[in-house]
């Protein structure tokens, strides 16, 4: 599978769900709902519905256990997620993004 840097970076969030009920993976979902976020996607089922239809592409990336998240389970996690750990992560991420890009930004 080909490497992604920022969902290397999203393996790295702490799970606050119970392990013993997880089907999917909390980076794989965060990894997706912000792929789709990104695109403009703008509300649970709108995410689920990118998700699905670029399940393929995902797959590339992805180990899917559960398959794509349904729309509750998109809210559910996010609503589970520490917001200022992601928000760091996510800050983080596109900071490295743009000092590796020519004329980006310097830390």
């Amino acid at each position: 599978m080909p490497k992604s840097p920022l969902l290397d970076r999203l393996m790295e969030l702490k799970d606050p769900r119970q392990s013993a009920k997880c089907t999917h993976n909390l980076g794989e979902v965060i990894f997706m709902a912000t792929c789709a976020l990104l695109c403009g996607a703008d509300d649970w089922n709108a995410i689920a519905f990118f998700a699905k239809v670029r399940e393929g592409w995902f797959r590339q990336y992805l180990t899917l256990p559960g398959g794509i998240p349904s729309h509750d389970t998109f809210n559910r996690i996010f609503s589970l997620l520490d917001p200022a750990q992601f928000r760091a992560l996510f800050i983080g991420w596109v900071q490295d993004m743009l000092i590796d890009t020519p004329g980006g930004y310097e830390k």
